[in-house]
């Protein structure tokens, strides 16, 4: 038998030492006397150079296919990833898809279409827009001799969408005073099946305003005159002023919000809150909401009525130190905590100010 099978030979029979020299498959570190020794005994002890690997672990990434190597196949790097993901996240994201993430979905990939009307109006000037599905925004314009202009963008929300039927009417009547602007779908059929139409109106500052949005939400910027608002949402509004006439905002589902408000206003929703800052009540003014919290912030005229009223919320009423007005609360079930310390506040003429809750704490706090 050749070198090279004696090299691999697995008899236990001890090897015979060497002349003139250690025998080789003994360890190099291992002291003389140990190394006799073992010689002695018979015991077979491998040499092992540095470095060295056994077969086992040579092969341990391999695969044996034939004669071949092939290298070990790992996992993806996508099962890699996965792996490391708990499974209450991979849940939640199913149920969010399932729940409302496909409508974010559309809305990222809807088709949009937007047109532009320029409509000349004459002063005093008036606005009467309807919009059956879609969001409302009514703004002053930079220049109040200059054209009324009508943005209006359509969409579509269905999976399948098609040809948007919604029509956008805007003309001009009342010998140039006037403009109507109505959004409904063409055809019988009122439903808009998924298909809108956001509109975005720059009108002059000093115009008188009455806005339906039958699916929507409805907001007011830079505008001083009479309006009249009604939305299924919410009403959001700023920097208005009711000059001689009044402001009265209906919303249906939703909350309202106004900042920096003069005049004479009616608030009031079904459910949702209403929420008035930096304002100046004149007139008889009243806040109403079924459900929900009232707060102000502001000031009112003291030859005046106000009413404040929530079926089941909270009022929050903060008011100027100077301010004078007779205070009357009902409130059935709730504290009540003033800060003014009596009902009675300031000198007459007085504002009367009646709070009325079934359900939830009345403060009337003072700003110094």
């Amino acid at each position: 038998m050749g070198k090279q099978q004696s090299a691999f030979d697995d008899s236990q029979e001890p090897h015979g030492s060497f002349e003139g020299q250690t025998d080789p498959t003994s360890p190099i570190d291992m002291d003389s006397y140990q190394q006799a020794q073992r010689e002695r005994d018979g015991t077979h002890t491998p040499f092992y150079p540095e470095g060295h690997r056994g077969l086992l672990e040579i092969f341990s990434h391999r695969e044996l296919v034939g004669e071949k190597l092939i290298p070990f196949r790992g996992p993806s790097p996508f099962m890699s990833v996965i792996k490391f993901i708990p499974p209450a996240i991979i849940l939640l994201l199913l149920l969010f898809m399932l729940a409302g993430g496909g409508n974010l979905f559309k809305q990222m990939v809807q088709a949009k279409t937007t047109t532009t009307q320029q409509l000349m109006v004459d002063q005093p000037c008036n606005i009467v827009i309807y919009d059956a599905q879609g969001q409302v925004h009514v703004h002053g314009s930079t220049n109040d001799d200059g054209p009324v202009i009508v943005q209006s963008t359509k969409y579509d929300t269905s999976w399948s969408p098609q040809v948007n039927n919604m029509n956008v009417d805007a003309h001009v009547v009342d010998y140039g005073h006037t403009i109507l602007i109505n959004v409904e779908k063409q055809g019988g059929n009122s439903s808009t099946g998924g298909q809108g139409v956001d509109l975005d109106v720059a009108v002059p500052s000093f115009i008188n305003v009455q806005v339906t949005a039958d699916d929507g939400a409805v907001r007011i910027d830079g505008i001083t005159g009479n309006m009249n608002v009604e939305a299924s949402d919410s009403i959001n509004a700023q920097n208005i002023n009711s000059g001689n006439g009044r402001i009265v905002f209906r919303a249906r589902d939703g909350g309202i919000d106004v900042d920096q408000l003069e005049g004479q206003v009616a608030l009031s929703t079904y459910q949702g809150h209403i929420e008035v800052g930096s304002a100046y009540l004149t007139g008889s003014s009243r806040m109403r909401t079924q459900e929900g919290k009232i707060v102000f912030d502001g000031n009112v005229d003291s030859e005046s009525d106000y009413s404040f009223e929530t079926q089941s919320g909270a009022v929050d009423l903060s008011l100027p130190s100077n301010a004078s007005f007779n205070l009357h609360i009902f409130a059935a079930h709730s504290a009540v905590d003033n800060e003014f310390g009596s009902n009675i506040v300031g000198p007459g003429p007085r504002a009367h100010i009646g709070i009325t809750t079934t359900s939830g704490n009345v403060e009337i706090n003072e700003d110094n």
